[in-house]
């Protein structure tokens, strides 16, 4: 039942040879419909958001190259490029652009450490966590600023996030960063999926009692209607 199994890896760490960032890539066909897992580790830092914005695009277009095939069942749709400064809340459209990856595939699931961060200090951040209002961290969480505005985001959803920031925590505690960096607690480790009527999310949620980590693993359920 399951063919075509392909896979591919991307590495985007230093000059794109390392591959301590990057992606790996497996795409299959279940019946006719055709499926594409990928899973990444982008770039880490408070301000490395453009940076994770170029790895997944590359990402994308080589697991399009590598693993993609476009037929008559996927047109391809045209966006806006944008250009976008969190600091002054800009968004500037440049020039269009095709969101190739969600245009090859019937079923696309993106996941992993992501790395974006909630655009705040620390010291707002843990005072709004102490009062559990997740909703505005996520107003200022950059992955879901970007998938409101930036076409290399177009197409893709989430869950809802009911769960505490999955980064960084100290060794074996639940306690988040004490280090002298202070880093702000942020949901780096996300499920993203292709937005799809015959694809239902089940369940969405952190696993915080692992401890052998800084990240609390995420997983999510699925159930897919295949044709």
């Amino acid at each position: 039942m399951i063919s075509n199994v392909k896979s591919t890896r991307i590495a985007t760490g230093f000059f794109n040879a390392f591959g301590n960032k990057g992606a790996i890539g497996i795409s299959f066909q279940i019946g006719a419909n055709s499926f594409c897992v990928i899973n990444g580790h982008l770039s880490s830092g408070q301000s490395a958001f453009k940076r994770r914005i170029t790895e997944f695009q590359r990402i994308n277009n080589i697991i399009v190259e590598k693993l993609g095939q476009r037929s008559a069942k996927h047109p391809p749709r045209f966006s806006i490029r944008t250009n976008i400064n969190f600091n002054k809340h800009r968004v500037m459209p440049t020039c269009l652009r095709v969101n190739r990856l969600f245009d090859c595939f019937d079923f696309v699931f993106w996941s992993g450490d992501l790395n974006f961060r909630v655009n705040a200090s620390r010291s707002i951040v843990d005072g709004l966590l102490k009062a559990r209002c997740y909703d505005v961290l996520l107003n200022n969480d950059q992955l879901s600023l970007l998938m409101k505005v930036d076409p290399n985001f177009a197409g893709i959803q989430e869950g809802p996030i009911n769960f505490r920031p999955t980064y960084k925590y100290d060794l074996a505690s639940e306690m988040f960063d004490t280090s002298k960096k202070q880093r702000v607690p942020s949901w780096t480790d996300r499920i993203l999926y292709k937005e799809k009527s015959s694809l239902q999310l089940l369940s969405y949620e952190s696993v915080e009692s692992i401890l052998i980590s800084d990240h609390k693993p995420v997983c999510g359920s699925f159930l897919c209607e295949l044709t």
